[in-house]
């Protein structure tokens, strides 16, 4: 799992698919005047940020900041692959 998640094409493919949920929940919102997408996708990347994204990217030697709107626009796409290379480092 670690030399997947490592490999910078699958790491896009993620990103890119975390920024097309963002998209699509901006469209489910603006055609059926429904906001519950963003509002979900809002609470699951906020507690990602909280929980284990903030710590990551500290760890990792990023700013807050940096961390932060990483986690927010690309979630678990963006922190796991970076933890794994962490934890494997030592």
């Amino acid at each position: 799992m670690y030399e997947l998640l490592q490999n910078k094409t699958v790491q896009t493919i993620m990103c890119l698919s975390s920024l097309a949920m963002w998209l699509g929940s901006f469209i489910i919102t603006a055609v059926k005047k429904n906001p519950i997408t963003i509002f979900l996708m809002v609470a699951a990347h906020t507690t990602q940020s909280l929980v284990i994204g903030i710590r990551t990217g500290k760890r990792a030697g990023l700013d807050m900041l940096t961390s932060l709107a990483k986690c927010l626009c690309y979630g678990f796409a963006w922190w796991l692959p970076l933890l794994l290379k962490l934890n494997k480092e030592g």
